[in-house]
């Protein structure tokens, strides 16, 4: 019998030396962290073979591996027509089957403890888990929705790879738009990205095949509208606030979930960049996700909106303004208070000045004037009164509001997310 002589991993057969993209290469890891050790010049049992070979090189023929619907332990790779076979057969779980050296293939295999886990439910049926993001979510044990998949903005894949079932509900929870439904397959027969997103809470159907555990998201509805005042202060800023409008070309800097839109502002407020924040959307109906809070610098252009508010930095402040140095239960107020107190006050002030005025003229009044006589000097001496260039300027500046310029901004595009015409961007 021949004895085999195997080549270390990463290296080269010493009877097959050659510079292909295999010793290159080397032991490598996928961007969603699976690790694989390769085998070059090598070959495998032909039982691990899976399916047919597709035109690859040898990097995108691992990472692909990674994000496979099935669990896929390994590679082969065929350099001289760029072909890749996937091995799901348990007997690519080792270097034993290996079969030797080989003059026109490269074998690398992934790490078998990060493709299986632990398949009981990590907690009791129904309990009510919490998340870092601040979402609950009630746990359904050997439970999954088949359907409703979601594909969401932020995420290449609509599956993600994790560790646990939190970090499976974390990702549900930072998903854009909203993630209704978190699944966590732990022994990863479904492959390496092993959490699925889904976009409904139901029908929740009893294992069959493969085992999930299935978290459902308890979102608390937020009250909705527009904010009756149209600016908001937070550490020394000023933001207007414009009601069913959105941000369609900026740069987006980071999402956080708020309550309302004026702790929205503050989150922008606080931003300590750079680049610094100048604007925020603001959805109440978490349509967008949990994380209803986006954050943009450089805002180029806003269009209209149902359901969403926006809010941008001002150099200029205005009467009609609340600040975020109030306490919270102040602040909700002042969504009511704010205009109507502002506007007491600018009234009040001018009924001062027409009572110190009318004063005024009276006392200048001789006694034997009659009352109609009165009345016709005081109509006679009101626009010559009024015509005071300083009487003028004080009622101006409590009467008339300064108008806010309108900007055209500049046409350079650049939008926050750019979704396919069927409305999904990641790969399922």
């Amino acid at each position: 019998m021949v004895s085999l002589n195997f080549a270390a991993a990463g290296e080269t057969h010493a009877l097959l030396a050659r510079s292909g993209s295999c010793s290159k290469t080397g032991n490598y890891t996928t961007p969603d962290g699976l690790n694989f050790t390769a085998y070059c010049g090598e070959d495998i049992v032909s039982t691990a073979y899976y399916d047919t070979p597709t035109k690859k090189n040898f990097t995108q023929c691992m990472d692909d591996c990674s994000t496979e619907n099935y669990r896929c332990w390994g590679v082969a790779w065929q350099e001289s027509n760029s072909s890749c076979w996937g091995l799901t057969s348990d007997h690519a779980i080792t270097s034993a089957n290996l079969t030797g050296p080989s003059s026109t293939r490269d074998i690398a295999l992934g790490n078998t403890t990060q493709l299986g886990g632990n398949t009981s439910c990590p907690y009791a049926n129904n309990t009510i888990l919490p998340t870092q993001e601040g979402l609950d979510f009630k746990l359904a044990c050997y439970t999954s929705i088949d359907e409703d998949t979601l594909s969401p903005w932020n995420l290449e894949f609509c599956r993600v790879h994790v560790e646990t079932l939190e970090e499976c509900m974390d990702a549900c929870a930072q998903a854009h738009p909203r993630c209704q439904a978190a699944m966590w397959n732990p022994g990863l027969m479904a492959g390496y990205l092993n959490c699925f997103l889904k976009n409904d809470t139901g029908p929740l159907v009893a294992n069959t095949n493969y085992i999930y555990h299935t978290a459902v998201a308890e979102y608390t509805p937020l009250s909705q509208g527009c904010p009756t005042y149209s600016n908001w202060t937070a550490n020394d800023k000023t933001f207007d606030i414009k009601c069913s409008k959105q941000i369609t070309q900026a740069n987006n800097l980071t999402f956080y979930h708020q309550d309302n839109i004026t702790a929205c502002i503050d989150s922008c407020a606080s931003h300590s960049g750079p680049p610094a924040c100048e604007a925020v959307v603001f959805d109440a109906t978490l349509d967008s996700g949990y994380e209803n809070c986006q954050l943009f610098s450089d805002v180029k252009m806003t269009d209209d909106s149902t359901n969403l508010n926006i809010a941008q930095f001002s150099t200029a402040t205005s009467s009609n303004s609340s600040s975020s140095n109030s306490s919270s239960n102040s602040s909700s107020k002042a969504w009511i208070a704010g205009p109507v107190i502002g506007g007491v006050v600018a009234i009040g002030v001018i009924g001062f000045i027409w009572f110190w005025w009318k004063r005024r003229q009276a006392r200048r009044q001789s006694p034997e004037e009659d009352s109609s006589d009165t009345v016709n000097q005081d109509k006679n001496k009101l626009p010559a009164t009024v015509a005071d260039p300083a009487s003028l300027d004080a009622l101006s500046s409590l009467t008339e509001l300064a108008a806010q310029e309108r900007v055209e901004l500049p046409s350079e595009e650049r939008r926050v997310f750019e979704m396919g015409a069927d409305g999904n961007m990641c790969k399922h």
